[in-house]
């Protein structure tokens, strides 16, 4: 059950886009789905309950009635989720402290339900989403143009400064990555630096234009890679500034997701992973 629990949130992760025909969008009956099967699996605990209601209240409060606490109040809540600080999560591990190549850091790959809820849920409140195919087309080519230019800047400068090298690879578990990766990791940091934090920094800072929303967007995103080391936050950096633009140029989440997921995937198929050791 614990493995079903996550598809039901994938899946609803991904109903987000599916036009709403009922009264109760698609989402919602496939997240319940999903906090059933991980409270019957094990997966979640009844304590975490709680933060998971407290970040849906917070988010209805920013767009009804409260709109600067609630969305104060769910910027919070979704940190805590997301730096897993809430009781009663427990982590689904699919790889543990495995070295993918001679001299690479050890890996471990977890889904966590904590981190990707909170992700879910700064989509539906907070990410402004695109409104047709028509429009995830038009947008395509620059989201190609800023996947090149992040990936080659990034894991460029990684691998002169000698934190990576080539290592072409798709192992065993690369499904689960590519599916924990872009649906639990970069859709919950892109809606939380972006969708939450980057939307708010352009509205306040409207007469500054891009510029202030994107270098503290990309500043913030690096912070939170500190415990990576110097290096790894001043990457983060390099990334984020990336997604920032992209997001910027576009108002759009899906361009942020596109283009950070597409920087990763190509660190993890074509570069030591997630990193060489000292």
């Amino acid at each position: 059950m614990s493995e079903v629990s996550f598809i039901f949130l994938g899946a609803a992760i991904l109903a987000v886009w599916w036009p709403a025909a009922t009264r109760i969008p698609p989402w919602a009956i496939l997240f319940a789905f999903s906090l059933a099967c991980g409270l019957v699996g094990g997966i979640i605990a009844p304590a975490a309950l709680p933060g998971l209601a407290f970040l849906i209240l917070a988010c209805l409060a920013s767009v009804r009635r409260f709109p600067k606490t609630g969305y104060g109040t769910a910027g919070a809540f979704a940190l805590i989720l997301a730096l897993h600080a809430w009781p009663g999560f427990h982590p689904l591990t699919i790889v543990d402290k495995v070295v993918l190549a001679p001299g690479a850091l050890p890996f471990t790959l977890r889904a966590n339900f904590d981190k990707a809820a909170a992700g879910l849920l700064l989509l539906v409140f907070f990410g402004q989403r695109c409104r047709s195919l028509v429009e995830i087309r038009r947008i395509l080519g620059l989201l190609l143009l800023f996947s090149g230019f992040g990936a080659i800047s990034t894991i460029g400068l990684a691998w002169l400064a000698g934190f990576v090298r080539p290592d072409l690879k798709w192992p065993a578990f690369a499904s689960h990555f590519v599916a924990i990766n872009l649906l639990f990791t970069c859709v919950a940091e892109e809606c939380f630096f972006r969708g939450l934090i980057q939307e708010k920094l352009h509205g306040l800072c409207s007469k500054q234009g891009k510029i202030v929303p994107i270098t503290l967007s990309a500043a913030l995103f690096g912070a939170a890679h500190l415990a990576g080391g110097a290096l790894y936050a001043g990457l983060a950096i390099i990334a984020g500034f990336t997604y920032a633009w992209a997001y910027a140029c576009t108002r759009r989440i899906e361009a942020a997701i596109f283009v950070h997921f597409i920087v990763n995937l190509a660190h993890f198929i074509g570069f030591s992973y997630p990193g060489l050791g000292s």
